[in-house]
């Protein structure tokens, strides 16, 4: 029974990151943030990763890497933005790994073929690695997203307190997983 009760939680548990994830960044579902393109509003995307601190006897410096591939316009707007919000934290550039097309899906094809500006985001796994941690960098990034995607978009400025009336527009953040994957594809 409990082997069963796993498989049933499992089971919509990947039903969920399919929903939420999977048919939004294919394109093939009406809420898809390219469809939102054709809407006229600000389109990124962006990839959340984590690493580790120490890899091969190597500590890894950075809190936080930004990667990218053609074109480092979104990365740099968020760096700006990471600076301007703690001038404390090391921002690793294409770091701790180089984004490129042979070590990478969604940046190339999900991102550069549509001509969306894009990042992945790296954080550094020990800071992220208590509540206390994840809600620090949910508040990070929610501080930071709407300016590094207006200067990277050359849009409006989103704010993270807007409602999802419009387009394109960053709905209310939190630092729960539900509301943040729904709220922060745009």
């Amino acid at each position: 029974a409990a082997m069963s009760s796993f498989s049933s939680s499992l089971n919509s548990s990947a039903a969920a990151v399919v929903g939420d994830f999977l048919l939004p960044i294919t394109g093939r579902d009406p809420a898809s943030p390219f469809v939102l393109r054709s809407a006229k509003a600000a389109t990124v995307v962006f990839a959340l990763h984590s690493f580790t601190p120490v890899m091969d006897g190597f500590v890894r410096p950075w809190h936080v890497g930004l990667l990218h591939n053609r074109h480092p316009a979104f990365a740099k707007a968020l760096r700006d933005a990471l600076e301007r919000h703690d001038p404390g934290l090391v921002i690793g550039d294409n770091e701790p790994y180089r984004l490129g097309d042979d070590s990478d899906y969604t940046v190339p094809v999900h991102a550069e073929a549509r001509g969306l500006p894009s990042v992945e985001i790296e954080l550094r796994q020990d800071l992220i690695g208590d509540a206390a941690g994840e809600a620090r960098w949910a508040s990070i990034l929610q501080a930071v997203l709407p300016d590094a995607i207006s200067s990277a978009t050359s849009a409006p400025r989103l704010s993270p307190n807007s409602t999802r009336s419009s387009p394109g527009s960053i709905g209310p953040m939190s630092t729960s997983t539900s509301s943040w994957k729904a709220d922060c594809v745009v």
